[in-house]
């Protein structure tokens, strides 16, 4: 599984405002993370997928617009 590590200075609060907005919503700290990030740049930088796309699977259509690699 790849990870990408974000560090924050001890005086810095966003953690501790993720971990409340993430209890909120009753999600992972990581999913809320990976939603404002798919949110941000979602619409400039996933690919936007063919017209005539007709996914068979979520696996399928995952890989359309760019959000999985595809299975070698």
């Amino acid at each position: 599984m790849q990870q990408i590590t974000i560090t924050f200075s001890d005086d810095d609060t966003l953690p501790d405002r993720l971990r409340m907005m993430a209890d909120e919503i009753q999600v992972p700290v990581e999913a809320l993370i990976i939603r404002a990030i798919d949110a941000h740049l979602g619409d400039k930088y996933l690919k936007k997928p063919p017209s005539d796309i007709q996914a068979k699977s979520l696996g399928e259509l995952f890989q359309a617009y760019g959000l999985t690699k595809p299975k070698t």
